[in-house]
């Protein structure tokens, strides 16, 4: 879950996307969308709000990505190259973290999974984008 990016992220096997699609089929106010082949979106369906906003998804949301399990590693399957891996045991068993009101698993050593995949996690960045208004943030803030 990353809580400055305006929506939940989750991640999933990608063995388990068939699982996901029939799960939520019959969940007829709810809409998952397949934007890529690996990202995909979770909304409650508001016809009147897609209509007006032009869009074919609404906010708040839920992002699923999906990443590969090797049985030793797991790789994020999404745009880029090369894929970021990480050791499984660095992300499994999950922890547990407060968020707000509500009690979240995160990996295991979130640490290294944040230095995986953003690198310098030293470097407090402001949100650029807004998932609510789908327009970028000005005033973007950096802070070490």
């Amino acid at each position: 879950m990353e809580p400055w990016d305006g929506d939940i992220d989750i991640l999933l096997n990608v063995s388990d996307k068939q699982r996901l699609r029939g799960s939520v089929h019959s969940y007829k106010e709810y809409t998952l969308l397949e934007f890529r082949e690996n990202l995909w979106t979770y909304f409650k369906t508001n016809r009147r709000e897609l209509f007006e906003n032009n869009r074919n998804y609404t906010w708040p949301f839920i992002d699923i990505f999906f990443y590969n399990d090797d049985g030793h590693t797991l790789s994020l399957l999404w745009d880029s190259d090369p894929l970021p891996t990480f050791n499984k045991n660095d992300v499994f068993p999950p922890s547990y973290m407060s968020f707000d009101i509500f009690v979240v698993p995160v990996p295991k050593k979130p640490e290294i999974v944040l230095e995986v995949v953003y690198v310098d996690i030293s470097l407090c960045v402001s949100n650029i984008w807004s998932h609510q208004h789908e327009e970028q943030l000005k005033n973007i803030e950096n802070v070490s």
